[in-house]
């Protein structure tokens, strides 16, 4: 079965992750400041890139994450783009699951629930 969004959706994710560590000076020998992570790539709750490989990049009952869908609620809990990223990051604990709600598409979207495991990151 293809991953949803296929090269195409892997080579946004690569863009957009050089970057961002162009534009904020980020090294790659520098500490990550987070140790887990479930692959959403964000601009306040809208999901901008899945990143290949992740727990996000999974098909979870015929559903997958995608670009444009939007962050509505982590763990059951409402999300603001001025919080999301705290939410999301939580307890930070690789193997911890997290339970992210997203609108497919956007605010008017269909409502559904996804349940992803923080991996380890790479250092």
């Amino acid at each position: 079965m293809a991953a949803a969004g296929g090269e195409g959706t892997s080579r946004r994710a690569e863009e957009l992750v050089a970057k961002l560590r162009k534009e904020h000076s980020v090294k790659q020998s520098q500490p990550l400041p987070a140790r887990s992570t479930v692959g959403i790539v964000m601009d306040g709750t809208i999901i901008k890139a899945v990143v290949p490989q992740s727990p996000a990049h999974k098909d979870y009952n015929g559903e997958t994450i995608e670009p444009n869908d939007v962050v509505t609620h982590i763990d059951g809990v409402a999300v603001t783009k001025k919080d999301v990223t705290a939410k999301l990051i939580g307890d930070d604990l690789p193997g911890q699951v997290v339970k992210v709600s997203v609108r497919k598409g956007g605010e008017d979207g269909r409502a559904v629930d996804f349940s992803l495991t923080r991996a380890e990151m790479a250092s």
